[in-house]
């Protein structure tokens, strides 16, 4: 099953749904605190960063949904999206520390890391499905749960922690 992409389209069906979900709460957040989040230097890619990891597991599951396709196609197209996603959160990352306050740069840091980790696990997953080695496929399980879990950790600090 691991190199296996018709039995994973159950597993990415259920992620276009969760990841969709969680992108609107960001959106969500955004929209109840727009001002404080635009105050405060860096928060604003904080958000994008929430809806960059989601919007990656997204087109990941998606393109795993595509019907018909080879291994060898899937295989490139999650690893242009794990390459993709961790190019975006970097580069994200760099523009916070330009403007963030010293006392929230290793919370950035810490942050962008939870972000970007899942797009390398997706690239991990393409490789492994190329080389039908690595465990294939499974990687997309770790990618999308840090996935969820960094989307969580967005929405909540853009409508809970912002308040503190």
């Amino acid at each position: 099953m691991a190199t296996d992409p018709e039995a994973w389209t159950t597993f990415a069906a259920a992620l276009v749904a969760a990841s969709s979900a969680l992108a609107g709460l960001i959106f969500v957040a955004l929209s109840i605190n727009v001002e404080r989040i635009i105050a405060l230097a860096g928060l604003t890619t904080l958000a994008l960063e929430g809806i960059v990891v989601l919007t990656m597991i997204l087109i990941a599951s998606i393109v795993v949904l595509v019907p018909g396709q080879s291994a060898s196609t899937l295989a490139l197209e999650l690893a242009v999206v794990g390459v993709g996603h961790v190019v975006i959160i970097g580069a994200l990352l760099r523009l916070t520390l330009r403007v963030a306050m010293a006392e929230f740069r290793t919370r950035r840091i810490m942050m962008a890391t939870l972000n970007g980790l899942p797009g390398l696990l997706v690239l991990v997953a393409g490789i492994g499905l190329a080389s039908a080695s690595l465990g294939g496929l499974y990687w997309l399980v770790p990618a999308t749960i840090l996935g969820l879990v960094a989307g969580i950790a967005n929405a909540w600090v853009l409508l809970v922690e912002i308040k503190r």
